[in-house]
């Protein structure tokens, strides 16, 4: 059995995928979100206006997975979201924990280097999203935190905006399937391999930075063929909407996530497309 959890954002796609699993192994769990949710049995349910609201529990150890998942959505907040994140994060790691995970993205990395990345890669930070990012990181590694920056998780429950939900949202059907743009290439992670990244982290939570991804990158245009494929599907066209734009690859190294941890994703993009499309994932 676990420590006490609790875990922020618990109303968005990762969080409450933890929060369910945690519940299923009868962990103690407290969700904390900003709107009210069907809590699984057993878990308490704290809604707060504010996620610096969050209360402390000094044997509990926290998972702030809360933030802006939208990176158009925190360049239009501009500097000021940066202020808020950081504030937030600081508030949150001086209350009283056991231990505190936070859930950052593989997006710090910048998307311009073909290899995998590893946690000592530099971290350019081009954008005020993955400025707000490494800045919450900040915060929770000087306090001994253990941070886990996260590939292209996809699964049930996901947000309709990302690119796995664009293309599953147009099969089955007929004539031309289109994306903004075939040539992308990242790293997609499925949704219980990642809860399960968690889980082990929660366990012992080693502080420092860790990855998790599948360490694989695949090219949305790949991405759509599969999909097309598993839904018995593959002679629809694919048709990119906005002519490709310079190379954008990101894909994560996480050895040092499996040397820790003993972590690593074990269900292909492939296995994964066909949870979903088949309506067998949960």
């Amino acid at each position: 059995m676990v420590a006490p959890v609790i875990v922020t954002g618990a109303s968005g796609f990762i969080g409450g995928h933890l929060v369910a699993r945690l519940a299923a192994s009868g962990a103690d769990v407290t969700a904390v979100s900003r709107r009210p949710i069907e809590a699984p049995d057993g878990v308490q349910s704290v809604v707060v206006s504010n996620y610096q609201d969050t209360p402390a529990r000094p044997d509990a150890v926290l998972v702030h997975c809360a933030g802006e998942r939208d990176a158009a959505a925190a360049e239009a907040a501009g500097h000021d979201g940066v202020a808020e994140t950081t504030q937030m994060a600081q508030t949150l790691v001086a209350k009283d924990f056991a231990a505190s995970i936070l859930l950052s993205s593989a997006l710090v990395y910048g998307d311009d280097s073909e290899a995998p990345h590893a946690t000592t890669d530099p971290t350019p930070a081009t954008g005020l999203y993955a400025q707000g990012k490494l800045a919450a990181e900040g915060v929770f590694l000087s306090a001994g935190g253990c941070v886990l920056r996260l590939a292209n998780a996809f699964g049930p429950a996901m947000a309709p905006n990302n690119v796995v939900s664009d293309i599953l949202g147009q099969i089955p059907g007929s004539g031309p399937l289109t994306v903004r743009d075939g040539t992308p290439i990242r790293d997609f992670v499925w949704i219980d391999d990642l809860i399960g990244a968690l889980v082990t982290a929660i366990a012992d939570p080693h502080p420092g930075i860790y990855n998790v991804g599948s360490g694989v990158g695949t090219s949305v245009g790949a991405l759509v063929r599969a999909a097309l494929a598993v839904a018995g599907e593959p002679d629809r066209p694919v048709v990119s909407t906005n002519p490709p734009g310079k190379p954008s690859v990101l894909i994560l190294d996480g050895k040092d996530t499996e040397a820790v941890f003993g972590w690593r994703s074990t269900t292909n993009l492939e296995m994964g497309l066909r949870l979903m499309l088949e309506g067998t994932a949960t």
